[in-house]
């Protein structure tokens, strides 16, 4: 695992166990155990197998309180973390936050990597 692997995991970990439960007062458990046992990319991409359309439990929670700014899909569209995804997953965390419609953040890098 490379340094910027280890600070998204870091980052998803503060996330979902610190900054949702005080900001909205929801605790995803169920990705916060995703987490500790496959790690943020992992997860990430486990999330967005099962969720294709971002109709989970948690994203529902966020987009109700208007604080998709909190969700995985924006912190993956931080141009700090885009190279940690191809373009296919970019275009998930891309469409679940227009369809729910809510900005995309306008810095976002596109991938380096390879589509699987």
């Amino acid at each position: 695992m490379n340094n910027l692997e280890e600070e998204f995991n870091e980052a998803m970990l503060r996330r979902y166990t610190e900054e949702i439960p005080r900001a909205i007062h929801y605790r995803p458990s169920r990705v916060i155990d995703m987490l500790l046992e496959h790690r943020a990319l992992e997860t990430v991409r486990r999330l967005k197998e099962q969720y294709p359309n971002h109709n989970s439990q948690g994203y529902e929670e966020l987009w109700l309180r208007d604080r998709l700014d909190l969700s995985l899909e924006f912190l993956m569209l931080d141009e700090k973390y885009t190279t940690l995804f191809t373009e296919e997953e970019l275009k998930w965390a891309r469409k679940g936050l227009d369809d729910y419609g809510y900005p995309v953040p306008k810095k976002v890098a596109r991938s380096k990597r390879p589509r699987h």
